[in-house]
Parts: C-alpha cells; structure tokens; sequence
C-alpha cells in the first residue's frame, strides 16, 4: 500500500492504509515470538513478501475473482513451515492473506470491499492473541474446518455480486430520462448486465431487475410514459 504523504489521497484510504501498517506490524511481532530463529524481517520475508508478490504477479491466485482469499493457497505458501504447526501460526499467516487482498481492493478503488478483508484480517490476528501457543495442529485439518464454511463463504460472493449488480442496474436507468417503458427499460439493462456480469449472474434477471426499478423513488421521471399513464388513472 501506497503512504505517500499526498493532500489528494481520500482520508478513508488513508485510514485504511494506516489500519493495515498497524495490523502487519502486529503480525510481525507476533511470528517472531513464534519463529525467532528467523529474525526480525522473518515475516516479511517469509510471509508478507511471498504473498504481497504473488498477488500482482499472479492475480485471481491468492485473492479470487470476487475478493476473497483462496485457502488453498495460503496451505501452499505455509507448508514452509513444516506439516505440524503451532495453530496461532495458521491465523498469522490468514491475516495477512487478508492484508494483501484488503491491498488489492484499495489498488482498484474498491474501498468497502477493502475494509471488509481488513475487518476479517483482525478476526484473524484476534484469534492469534488469544490460541494457545503449545497447540500444534496440522494444515489439513484447519483447511478441512474451512471448507465446511465455503458455502457460506460463496453465499457472501453472491451476495456481494448482486449488491453490484443493483448498484449498476440504478447507474444505466439514471444514465437517461427518457425510457421508452419499464419494460423496454428492464430489457435494456438486463442485457447490459449480462454482458457485464454473465448470462448465469441472476437466475431471475427480468423478475429481479423489474423489482429493482420498481423500488426506485425517482422511476416515474425516468420514463415519462409511465409518470403519464399514473398520472391519468
């Protein structure tokens, strides 16, 4: 991330850099009480550096499509550490899978979506000042525990999708005023969500894009014809 000391820069973005400075160097704190035998830098060379590198090099690995950190490569990037590791060991290194993902959504301007992977890299780092640090476990059965909340995990994508999905559906209707109908208007931006989005995105495009335009309080002055149809019943 970006601190270039920049009076342009949002103060939001500048909050959510100085909040993962904070959070690396707490990661870093705490895997050197775990691996002293690697230093000081051993976090940021083993772990930050690693990740923080693979997420530009190869994008859609560490961070997926839709923000979310893959598991099975953060198992991929630990297996350093050896097949028995100290369970705190595991949520260091999902908190900083978080960071760098949190990263990646600033770089596009994705500010929320920054600031949910920041909110789910603390819940990690919590988990790391609280485990008992005698505790060893082996990745598969973290990574066994995790897939279990994979459909849940995939509901929140979805969920995710579709909030962006109505946000773009509003931009297009607002984009003009003079919309032949409602429906021609639900048929123009389903088509250009389609081809945004994919053919699969809703299973009810018509249905959900009807009701979206219906929710809208400034519809009537988007399509005229329908602002006089209402007008003359």
């Amino acid at each position: 991330m970006n601190t270039e000391s920049d009076q342009n820069i949002p103060e939001e973005f500048r909050r959510i850099v100085h909040r993962a400075h904070r959070l690396l160097n707490t990661l870093e704190r705490e895997y050197f009480e775990i691996r002293p035998q690697h230093g000081q830098n051993g976090f940021r060379e083993r772990v930050f550096n690693r990740m923080n590198d693979s997420s530009i090099t190869n994008p859609g690995e560490l961070v997926l499509p839709m923000g979310d950190v893959s598991v099975e490569k953060v198992t991929e990037f630990i297996e350093i550490e050896g097949d028995a590791i100290e369970s705190d060991l595991w949520w260091i290194y999902m908190a900083c899978a978080h960071t760098v993902a949190s990263a990646r959504a600033l770089q596009v301007g994705d500010r929320d979506l920054a600031w949910e992977l920041l909110c789910d890299a603390h819940k990690s780092t919590g988990v790391v000042l609280v485990t008992n640090r005698s505790e060893e476990i082996f990745t598969k059965t973290v990574v066994d525990l995790f897939n279990k909340s994979k459909a849940s995990k995939a509901g929140e994508a979805r969920h995710r999708q579709t909030a962006a999905m109505k946000a773009r559906a509003y931009e297009i209707m607002r984009s003009r005023n003079d919309w032949l109908s409602q429906s021609n208007a639900a048929l123009s931006v389903e088509a250009d969500l389609k081809a945004e989005f994919g053919e699969k995105a809703l299973r009810d495009f018509e249905g959900t894009i009807t009701a979206w335009i219906k929710a809208m309080p400034d519809r009537l002055e988007l399509i005229p014809s329908l602002k006089k149809r209402l007008s003359q019943s």
